[in-house]
């Protein structure tokens, strides 16, 4: 389901002075096929596909919608409202329309600018024979955060009832393309508030409303997360300047610890060598008093038995008469 178009007129698009094709909302198609049928007459209109060739015929649905003339690539039929809803179609081209989408995700705000956003036009083929056309396909600045993780680009897919696929999800993350979901709530829901008997002017009264919901946040989830070779490659940089930046840090710790021990057993062999010197002394000292000590015992004991003989000589004297003692004396004269 789409719900805008872009137009030729006398077999050539019609375009805005900057190159640009001239973007027809069905609410505007539907207001110039009542108001001025010859203009509407004259106007056949196209998908908005970048390159022409690819632009397939589209027909207004007076329910506020434009189908496929005929069957395309993907199937869809000439009475086919594409699978989607009016509400899926709405989010998605007021998506289109944001230079800058405020993503939630999680807790965190992130902005991603687009410098290229397509609704439902780029083609992905894998490698593996399958192919998709994305809801969005956009090219972000490299002011945001993932700009070297995702390589500059993110798919944008909307859903109502039915979230992506585990197969197509896969798909995606395995060939490098990373996917934003966005569901449609009840708040970006139009359904209710379209009115068939004012339907242009709820048409885009509603589109209005959706549009200034998601210009100011989009709460959304990320569910393919790939790594780009770049980012792959400035995150080995950064690991190894890191590794490396640790191994230094380790290194200069080492050193600065050889140097510490160094200096504490130099101290310590110091303080060993002060302490022995000192205990030498102390040794000699004691050598000496040792030595004076057995130089005075000896004195002692020599006065010791010069006094046991004199003792002995006298116990000898003691022991003689006075006549033997008489007789020796003038013996001695």
């Amino acid at each position: 389901m789409k719900i805008w178009a872009c137009a030729k007129k006398n077999g050539q698009f019609l375009n805005h002075d900057d190159g640009r094709f001239k973007l027809f909302f069905i609410w505007q198609v539907l207001k110039i096929k009542r108001e001025d049928p010859d203009l509407y007459d004259s106007l056949v209109f196209f998908s908005t596909h970048s390159k022409a060739l690819k632009r397939r015929q589209l027909i207004p649905v007076k329910g506020g919608w434009f189908r496929y003339k005929e069957i395309g690539p993907r199937g869809e039929c000439a009475n086919s409202q594409d699978g989607q809803s009016l509400s899926h179609a709405f989010v998605i081209a007021a998506l289109s329309q944001l230079k800058t989408i405020n993503f939630i995700i999680g807790d965190q705000k992130i902005s991603f600018t687009f410098t290229r956003l397509e609704a439902e036009e780029v083609e992905l083929r894998f490698g593996n024979g399958r192919y998709y056309i994305p809801d969005l396909y956009g090219e972000f600045t490299d002011d945001n955060l993932y700009f070297k993780k995702w390589g500059g680009k993110v798919v944008i897919e909307v859903w109502v009832t039915h979230q992506c696929e585990p197969r197509k999800i896969k798909d995606f993350e395995n060939h490098g393309v990373p996917i934003i979901e966005v569901r449609v709530t009840s708040g970006l829901q139009v359904e209710k508030y379209i009115k068939p008997d004012d339907l242009e002017a709820s048409l885009e009264c509603s589109f209005a409303r959706v549009k200034e919901i998601v210009s100011e946040k989009v709460y959304a989830k990320i569910i393919s997360d790939p790594v780009s070779l770049a980012y792959h490659h400035d995150a080995m940089v950064a690991e190894k300047f890191r590794l490396h930046e640790m191994q230094r840090a380790k290194d200069a710790e080492m050193a600065n610890l050889k140097m510490s021990m160094s200096a504490t057993v130099a101290s310590l062999r110091d303080e060993v060598t002060n302490k022995q010197l000192a205990l030498n002394s102390k040794i000699s000292e004691c050598q000496g008093v040792v030595r004076k000590l057995e130089n005075a015992e000896k004195t002692i004991q020599e006065k010791i038995n010069e006094a046991r003989v004199l003792r002995e000589e006298l116990n000898v004297e003691k022991s003689k008469g006075v006549w033997e003692r008489l007789c020796l004396s003038l013996r001695k004269r």
